[in-house]
């Protein structure tokens, strides 16, 4: 343990640091154990509950004994440790056991920029980039386990609610949007009663030794090297921000020699949308047995054998399409945006049809042209995504009422993870929330590559 009394970090060197690493991140370690380092290169290993920053808009966040949490700014901080981690704004860290969501959260809406799963470097941009770039480093907040998951159905119903608050000691009134079923999630995952509360993360964060410059050193140069490939791997569509942005230009100029006009929110969300197709952004999908997101299996349980729901318990996270290996489809709710809107609108439920039809207008017309080599994508990554995705469009209307859109409870045909929740080690099948204000008005994306279940 560190000399502190409070702040809940061990000092690892790499001969105790590699037993954690080489399953989560193979690459990594085999570079590192042909270096050998001293024992002057370390990590500070750290354990988080669900839910806990690990950062918190930019600035590293440290367990204490209590179980809270402070930054490392903070007083209580001993000064070698601030020293070892100073380096950075965020230095660089390893999740060993379970997915991390970096997010930020904007007028009663969370925003999820990427869900990290074990093993990945956290807070390269922050490490590596200069100073004096264009990185802003204190907007980005990173949780431990997905921060902008939340049920499907509705969760708001004051008497069951307070069953739960008394059960399991909550102190947090209804939740009466999805934007509030994360704090309740967290308070039930800190509960005495909860069955799943040791579900924790340990977090491996590097110190300062590994960035001494020494270009001398074949193994820091190769260390170095890997470093920053994996940075420009994970950021490829933001480096490409510019090219894709004169792709938009073309398209705009498409729209203008057919005389189309379109409002600018569904230009945004068209943009989005390409951003979730290509894996940049996250859209959501059912969580189906996949606790390293968060400890959901046990609240679905909860709200099954406590809270009494009627519905299936339907937990949709944070997930970043992959035509290539998604078996499963993904979501993105009209209702329930997860993009920078630059022209923020006050929205009706009979507005939601309206946007969904156009966007679906505005989509097609971007594919057709996409398809005919209008916007030079030929042999890259959007091209391949364009190919081979499906792409579908969900309201509660009667079907029929709007070409090409489709009633919601045809979502469950081929989705069956959207009924389906593990019981006791059992799959069991239940009532799909059709009133869900997610699905309202809502696109689904399935890869053609990979037949889906």
């Amino acid at each position: 343990m560190s000399e502190s009394s409070e702040i809940a970090v061990e000092y690892l060197n790499w001969n105790k640091a590699r037993d954690y690493i080489i399953n989560v991140n193979p690459e990594l370690a085999a570079i590192i154990d042909a270096w050998d380092p001293d024992d002057s290169f370390g990590f500070y290993k750290a354990t988080y509950r669900y839910g806990d920053l690990l950062s918190d808009e930019g600035e590293l966040c440290l367990p204490m004994h209590n179980k809270g949490l402070v930054l490392l700014s903070d007083i209580r901080v001993p000064a070698s440790i601030k020293e070892d981690l100073g380096y950075s704004s965020f230095p660089i860290s390893i999740s060993i056991q379970k997915a991390t969501e970096v997010f930020i959260e904007l007028n009663q809406r969370v925003i999820p920029l990427a869900l990290f799963p074990m093993g990945s470097l956290i807070g390269l941009l922050e490490t590596l980039d200069p100073i004096e770039s264009c990185c802003i480093r204190n907007i980005w907040t990173v949780s431990i386990g997905a921060r902008s998951a939340f049920m499907l159905p509705k969760i708001s119903d004051t008497q069951t609610h307070n069953k739960l608050v008394k059960e399991f000691n909550l102190t947090i009134t209804k939740p009466n949007t999805a934007f509030e079923h994360f704090e309740v999630f967290k308070q039930l995952a800190r509960s005495q009663k909860f069955s799943d509360k040791d579900w924790s993360c340990d977090i491996l964060i590097m110190n300062k030794k590994w960035f001494e410059r020494d270009y001398k050193n074949y193994h820091w140069l190769m260390f170095n090297d890997y470093l920053n490939e994996y940075m420009v791997r994970y950021s490829t569509y933001t480096r490409n921000k510019s090219t894709l942005d004169i792709m938009y230009q073309l398209f705009v100029k498409e729209l203008a020699d057919s005389n189309r006009k379109t409002f600018a929110h569904l230009f945004d969300t068209l943009k989005h949308m390409v951003s979730i197709m290509v894996g940049a952004a996250p859209g959501f999908r059912p969580v189906f047995q996949e606790d390293f997101i968060g400890p959901f299996t046990a609240i679905q349980k909860v709200y099954l054998d406590y809270y009494g729901l009627n519905y299936c318990p339907t937990v949709m996270a944070p997930h970043h399409y992959n035509f290539m290996q998604d078996t499963r489809p993904l979501y993105y709710s009209i209702s329930q945006p997860t993009l920078f809107e630059s022209f923020p609108r006050t929205r009706k439920l009979d507005s939601y049809i309206d946007d969904l039809y156009q966007l679906k207008s505005l989509f097609e017309t971007f594919i057709t042209l996409a398809r005919k080599g209008k916007f030079r994508i030929e042999k890259t990554l959007l091209e391949n995504a364009i190919k081979n995705t499906h792409v579908e469009y969900f309201h509660t209307i009667e079907e029929g009422a709007y070409t090409g859109i489709k009633p919601v409870k045809m979502m469950i045909d081929s989705d069956p993870t959207l009924t389906s929740v593990e019981v006791d080690n059992k799959i069991i099948k239940m009532k799909f929330p059709e009133v869900s204000s997610f699905v309202t008005s809502c696109v689904r994306l399935s890869s053609l590559h990979k037949k889906v279940e």
